[in-house]
């Protein structure tokens, strides 16, 4: 997929905290961020 990112994306992305909050105007592709980062997360824990 290509996909430009934005910096406060990309801070998303690379968050290590445990909770962290995105929030925004419609179309910032928040839904795709979030379900990528809980993928990865799944794939970390098991």
């Amino acid at each position: 997929m290509d996909v430009d990112i934005t910096e406060k994306q990309d801070l998303f992305i690379h968050s290590t905290a445990f909770e962290t909050l995105f929030g925004g105007a419609a179309g910032g592709r928040k839904i795709i961020w979030t379900v990528g980062r809980w993928t990865i997360i799944c794939i970390t824990i098991s």
